[in-house]
Protein backbone atom coordinates (compact mmCIF):
# COMPACT_ATOMS: atom_id res chain seq x y z
CA UNK A 1 0.00 0.00 0.00
CA UNK A 2 2.88 2.57 0.83
CA UNK A 3 5.83 0.93 -1.84
CA UNK A 4 6.09 2.68 -4.59
CA UNK A 5 5.92 1.04 -7.69
CA UNK A 6 8.75 0.39 -10.53
CA UNK A 7 8.05 2.99 -12.67
CA UNK A 8 8.26 5.91 -10.34
CA UNK A 9 11.08 4.35 -9.17
CA UNK A 10 13.21 4.31 -12.75
CA UNK A 11 11.52 8.27 -12.76
CA UNK A 12 13.66 8.85 -9.66
CA UNK A 13 16.68 7.55 -10.91
CA UNK A 14 15.94 9.10 -14.32
CA UNK A 15 15.61 12.46 -12.25
CA UNK A 16 18.38 11.96 -9.91
CA UNK A 17 21.50 10.95 -12.99
CA UNK A 18 20.06 13.82 -15.54
CA UNK A 19 18.07 13.61 -19.08
CA UNK A 20 21.44 14.34 -20.63
CA UNK A 21 23.72 11.48 -21.29
CA UNK A 22 27.24 13.64 -21.15
CA UNK A 23 25.49 15.49 -18.26
CA UNK A 24 27.69 15.79 -14.81
CA UNK A 25 25.81 13.07 -12.82
CA UNK A 26 26.25 10.89 -15.82
CA UNK A 27 29.84 11.38 -16.26
CA UNK A 28 30.75 10.88 -12.74
CA UNK A 29 29.01 7.36 -12.12
CA UNK A 30 30.56 6.41 -15.09
CA UNK A 31 33.68 6.91 -14.37
CA UNK A 32 33.67 5.61 -10.81
CA UNK A 33 31.76 2.21 -12.31
CA UNK A 34 34.83 2.51 -14.90
CA UNK A 35 37.56 2.54 -11.83
CA UNK A 36 35.68 -0.44 -10.16
CA UNK A 37 35.90 -2.67 -13.00
CA UNK A 38 40.14 -1.77 -13.22
CA UNK A 39 40.04 -2.44 -9.88
CA UNK A 40 38.52 -5.67 -9.94
CA UNK A 41 40.30 -6.85 -13.12
CA UNK A 42 43.97 -5.50 -11.88
CA UNK A 43 43.19 -7.37 -8.65
CA UNK A 44 42.51 -10.61 -10.58
CA UNK A 45 44.97 -10.81 -13.36
CA UNK A 46 47.72 -10.46 -10.43
CA UNK A 47 46.22 -12.52 -7.60
CA UNK A 48 43.77 -15.25 -8.89
CA UNK A 49 45.32 -18.16 -10.34
CA UNK A 50 43.87 -20.77 -8.29
CA UNK A 51 40.07 -21.44 -8.21
CA UNK A 52 40.47 -20.79 -4.03
CA UNK A 53 42.00 -17.88 -4.25
CA UNK A 54 39.39 -16.43 -6.90
CA UNK A 55 37.08 -17.29 -4.86
CA UNK A 56 38.66 -15.26 -1.64
CA UNK A 57 39.43 -12.42 -4.01
CA UNK A 58 35.88 -12.32 -5.37
CA UNK A 59 34.50 -12.17 -2.17
CA UNK A 60 36.89 -10.24 -0.51
CA UNK A 61 36.50 -7.63 -3.55
CA UNK A 62 32.86 -7.94 -3.98
CA UNK A 63 32.27 -7.25 -0.62
CA UNK A 64 34.95 -4.03 -0.20
CA UNK A 65 33.73 -2.76 -3.85
CA UNK A 66 29.68 -3.37 -3.09
CA UNK A 67 29.96 -1.38 0.28
CA UNK A 68 31.76 1.41 -1.28
CA UNK A 69 29.03 1.42 -4.23
CA UNK A 70 26.28 1.43 -1.73
CA UNK A 71 28.16 4.47 0.14
CA UNK A 72 28.43 6.52 -2.78
CA UNK A 73 24.99 5.66 -4.37
CA UNK A 74 23.43 6.61 -1.14
CA UNK A 75 25.45 9.61 -1.21
CA UNK A 76 24.70 10.63 -4.32
CA UNK A 77 20.60 9.68 -4.23
CA UNK A 78 20.43 12.10 -1.24
CA UNK A 79 22.73 14.61 -1.91
CA UNK A 80 23.26 14.74 -5.62
CA UNK A 81 27.40 14.53 -4.43
CA UNK A 82 29.47 12.01 -6.30
CA UNK A 83 32.68 11.38 -4.36
CA UNK A 84 35.39 8.85 -5.50
CA UNK A 85 36.54 8.40 -1.97
CA UNK A 86 32.95 6.71 -0.92
CA UNK A 87 34.21 3.89 -3.00
CA UNK A 88 36.36 2.89 -0.65
CA UNK A 89 34.74 3.35 2.35
CA UNK A 90 35.42 -0.18 3.94
CA UNK A 91 39.08 0.24 4.10
CA UNK A 92 38.98 1.32 8.42
CA UNK A 93 37.97 0.23 11.36
CA UNK A 94 35.47 -1.65 9.81
CA UNK A 95 37.05 -3.56 7.24
CA UNK A 96 37.09 -7.03 9.33
CA UNK A 97 33.27 -6.68 9.78
CA UNK A 98 32.15 -5.78 6.67
CA UNK A 99 34.43 -8.67 4.86
CA UNK A 100 32.66 -10.92 6.89
CA UNK A 101 29.17 -9.61 5.61
CA UNK A 102 30.25 -10.00 2.23
CA UNK A 103 31.85 -13.53 3.35
CA UNK A 104 28.49 -15.10 5.08
CA UNK A 105 25.93 -13.19 2.74
CA UNK A 106 28.04 -14.60 -0.26
CA UNK A 107 28.52 -18.49 1.45
CA UNK A 108 24.47 -18.23 1.96
CA UNK A 109 24.01 -17.45 -1.55
CA UNK A 110 26.28 -20.07 -2.68
CA UNK A 111 24.93 -22.68 -0.40
CA UNK A 112 21.31 -22.15 -1.16
CA UNK A 113 22.07 -21.71 -5.09
CA UNK A 114 23.68 -25.53 -4.53
CA UNK A 115 20.00 -26.78 -3.56
CA UNK A 116 18.52 -25.73 -7.07
CA UNK A 117 19.29 -22.13 -8.59
CA UNK A 118 15.93 -20.44 -7.46
CA UNK A 119 16.07 -20.76 -3.68
CA UNK A 120 20.04 -18.67 -4.82
CA UNK A 121 18.29 -16.32 -6.57
CA UNK A 122 15.54 -15.76 -3.59
CA UNK A 123 18.73 -15.57 -1.00
CA UNK A 124 20.42 -13.05 -3.39
CA UNK A 125 17.25 -11.07 -2.91
CA UNK A 126 17.09 -11.21 0.53
CA UNK A 127 20.26 -9.74 1.33
CA UNK A 128 20.34 -7.50 -1.74
CA UNK A 129 20.66 -4.03 0.71
CA UNK A 130 22.72 -5.65 3.55
CA UNK A 131 25.77 -3.17 2.18
CA UNK A 132 23.00 0.10 1.87
CA UNK A 133 21.83 -1.03 5.33
CA UNK A 134 25.83 -1.59 7.28
CA UNK A 135 26.44 1.95 5.17
CA UNK A 136 23.47 3.80 7.00
CA UNK A 137 24.28 2.00 10.46
CA UNK A 138 27.82 1.90 11.15
CA UNK A 139 27.47 0.65 14.10
CA UNK A 140 25.46 -2.77 13.04
CA UNK A 141 27.41 -6.25 12.91
CA UNK A 142 26.85 -8.07 9.60
CA UNK A 143 24.68 -10.73 11.50
CA UNK A 144 22.36 -7.11 11.68
CA UNK A 145 22.73 -6.50 8.47
CA UNK A 146 21.18 -9.66 6.96
CA UNK A 147 18.87 -9.96 8.95
CA UNK A 148 17.44 -6.50 8.32
CA UNK A 149 18.35 -6.73 4.61
CA UNK A 150 15.68 -10.08 4.67
CA UNK A 151 13.18 -8.21 6.64
CA UNK A 152 13.41 -5.08 4.72
CA UNK A 153 12.76 -6.99 1.31
CA UNK A 154 9.86 -9.51 2.94
CA UNK A 155 7.19 -9.13 0.13
CA UNK A 156 9.34 -7.10 -2.04
CA UNK A 157 11.76 -9.30 -3.79
CA UNK A 158 9.59 -10.37 -6.58
CA UNK A 159 9.18 -6.33 -7.45
CA UNK A 160 13.08 -5.53 -7.28
CA UNK A 161 13.41 -8.90 -9.44
CA UNK A 162 10.62 -7.03 -11.85
CA UNK A 163 12.71 -4.14 -11.28
CA UNK A 164 16.16 -5.68 -12.71
CA UNK A 165 14.23 -7.14 -15.34
CA UNK A 166 13.17 -4.27 -16.81
CA UNK A 167 16.94 -2.72 -17.21
CA UNK A 168 17.27 -6.24 -20.04
CA UNK A 169 16.35 -4.36 -23.20
CA UNK A 170 19.35 -1.78 -21.88
CA UNK A 171 21.93 -3.81 -21.42
CA UNK A 172 21.34 -5.25 -25.16
CA UNK A 173 21.10 -1.62 -26.12
CA UNK A 174 24.51 -1.31 -24.22
CA UNK A 175 25.77 -5.44 -25.98
CA UNK A 176 25.09 -3.45 -29.42
CA UNK A 177 27.55 -0.60 -28.92
CA UNK A 178 30.34 -3.03 -28.38
CA UNK A 179 29.85 -2.78 -24.26
CA UNK A 180 30.28 0.85 -24.22
CA UNK A 181 27.32 1.25 -23.75
CA UNK A 182 27.21 -0.58 -20.34
CA UNK A 183 29.14 1.64 -18.93
CA UNK A 184 25.64 3.97 -18.74
CA UNK A 185 23.31 1.59 -18.26
CA UNK A 186 24.98 0.08 -15.21
CA UNK A 187 24.73 3.59 -13.32
CA UNK A 188 21.29 4.22 -13.67
CA UNK A 189 20.35 0.36 -12.82
CA UNK A 190 22.04 1.35 -9.89
CA UNK A 191 20.49 4.14 -9.10
CA UNK A 192 16.93 2.56 -9.35
CA UNK A 193 17.96 0.09 -7.12
CA UNK A 194 19.10 2.46 -4.38
CA UNK A 195 16.23 4.51 -5.21
CA UNK A 196 14.23 1.24 -4.61
CA UNK A 197 16.11 0.76 -1.53
CA UNK A 198 15.12 4.14 -0.41
CA UNK A 199 11.18 3.60 -1.12
CA UNK A 200 11.44 0.92 1.16
CA UNK A 201 12.82 2.93 3.55
CA UNK A 202 9.90 5.68 2.85
CA UNK A 203 7.35 2.29 3.47
CA UNK A 204 8.60 1.30 6.56
CA UNK A 205 8.39 5.27 7.83
CA UNK A 206 4.98 5.35 6.70
CA UNK A 207 3.72 2.58 8.17
CA UNK A 208 5.37 3.45 11.68
CA UNK A 209 3.70 6.91 11.32
CA UNK A 210 0.35 5.20 10.81
CA UNK A 211 0.82 2.87 13.72
CA UNK A 212 2.22 5.73 15.51
CA UNK A 213 -1.61 7.35 15.01
CA UNK A 214 -3.49 4.19 15.46
CA UNK A 215 -1.46 4.06 18.99
CA UNK A 216 -2.56 7.72 19.65
CA UNK A 217 -5.87 7.15 18.57
CA UNK A 218 -6.06 4.01 20.45
CA UNK A 219 -4.92 5.92 23.65
CA UNK A 220 -6.85 8.74 23.29
CA UNK A 221 -10.38 6.37 23.25
CA UNK A 222 -8.99 4.40 25.94
CA UNK A 223 -8.56 7.66 27.87
CA UNK A 224 -11.84 8.94 26.99
CA UNK A 225 -13.83 5.60 28.01
CA UNK A 226 -11.96 6.03 31.04
CA UNK A 227 -13.09 9.34 31.91
CA UNK A 228 -16.58 8.74 30.71
CA UNK A 229 -16.21 5.86 33.61
CA UNK A 230 -15.10 7.83 36.40
CA UNK A 231 -18.11 10.64 35.65
CA UNK A 232 -20.51 7.66 35.46
CA UNK A 233 -19.09 6.18 38.49
CA UNK A 234 -19.23 9.13 40.37
CA UNK A 235 -23.09 10.39 39.42
CA UNK A 236 -24.00 6.61 40.11
CA UNK A 237 -22.42 7.33 43.71
CA UNK A 238 -23.96 10.98 43.94
CA UNK A 239 -27.30 9.25 43.18
CA UNK A 240 -27.09 6.62 45.79
CA UNK A 241 -25.79 8.75 48.39
CA UNK A 242 -28.00 8.88 51.56
CA UNK A 243 -29.98 11.48 52.82
CA UNK A 244 -28.91 14.70 55.18
CA UNK A 245 -28.88 13.38 58.69
CA UNK A 246 -30.31 17.33 59.50
CA UNK A 247 -32.91 17.26 56.99
CA UNK A 248 -34.17 13.59 58.05
CA UNK A 249 -34.71 14.49 61.74
CA UNK A 250 -36.58 17.63 60.24
CA UNK A 251 -38.86 15.62 58.74
CA UNK A 252 -39.39 13.10 61.25
CA UNK A 253 -40.43 15.83 63.75
CA UNK A 254 -43.06 17.09 61.11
Amino acid sequence: MFMKQNAAIRRDARLRIGPKVFGEPWISLVLVFLVEAILSAGVYALFGDTEGESFLLSTLINGILAFGIATLMLRFVRTGEVRLSDLFAAFGKRFVNLFLLGLVKALYILLWSLLFIIPGIVRAYAYAFAEHIAADNPEWEWKLCLKQSKQLTNGYKAQLFALDLGFIGWYIVGLLCLGVGFLWVIPYHISARTCFYEALLEKERLIEEAKETLRKAAAEKAAKEAAERAEAEKAAEENAAPDDPQTTAEATEE
